[in-house]
């Protein structure tokens, strides 16, 4: 089942220069980085405005928005902000250096790649 809008938002985003991902990856994708703390002010205002103009709210939580399109739990900023605080705090026992995007992208690869998919479906429907 496709969900609306999200097909209308290609035009936001190619303005954006963000037509490489999915309207739906990139809000997920910053959904996970508002939880863990590292999105800038300026892309969560982005993210509020196009997710009032696709899900045609006036909803001030578009975190909320999301969670309750995409069925996430509430719980998942905790975990995800735990996450991110564990894979630090192990890259650096490992002297090693870890990437934000690289983590988001192993977050949304393990964990969101059928919601994504299911999503891509459905907007190939419509």
């Amino acid at each position: 089942m496709p969900v609306v809008g999200l097909d209308l938002a290609w035009e936001s985003w190619n303005r954006w220069g963000m037509s490489k991902q999915s309207p739906a990856e990139i809000l997920l994708r910053r959904y996970i980085l508002a939880a863990m703390g590292v999105l800038s002010e300026a892309e969560g205002q982005q993210s509020a405005e196009l997710v009032g103009k696709v899900f045609s709210t006036d909803s001030q939580d578009w975190r909320q928005v999301l969670r309750d399109t995409f069925g996430l739990t509430e719980s998942l900023d905790g975990q995800l902000a735990a996450m991110w605080t564990a894979a630090q705090q192990e890259a650096e026992k490992l002297s090693s250096e870890l990437k934000v995007d690289d983590f988001v992208s192993m977050i949304v690869e393990e964990n969101f790649a059928e919601l994504l998919e299911m999503l891509r479906s459905g907007a190939q429907e419509s």
